[in-house]
């Protein structure tokens, strides 16, 4: 299981293509929700967002929790040879 956190205020904006376009990238995405930067703390500038998304193969759930995500990740177990 892998378990990841993105958007938070306390995180970093990437070096999308558009963080480089207004100039955002390395900023911390900072406590107010509605300001957006780069493609938004979910990408496709969402700047808010809540929600629970599941894959079709249930291995990926994205928690959207208004200010931030996570987003946890099942692994096939290897076979033991």
């Amino acid at each position: 299981m892998k378990i990841k956190a993105s958007g938070w205020p306390w995180q970093s904006v990437d070096g999308h293509w558009s963080s480089e376009l207004d100039k955002t990238t390395g900023e911390k995405y900072g406590w107010n929700p509605f300001v957006v930067k780069g493609a938004g703390r979910f990408g496709g500038w969402w700047a808010f967002k809540l929600g629970i998304t599941i894959s079709s193969s249930a291995r990926d759930i994205i928690l959207d929790l208004g200010i931030g995500s996570i987003r946890i990740t099942f692994e096939k177990k290897k076979d033991a040879k």
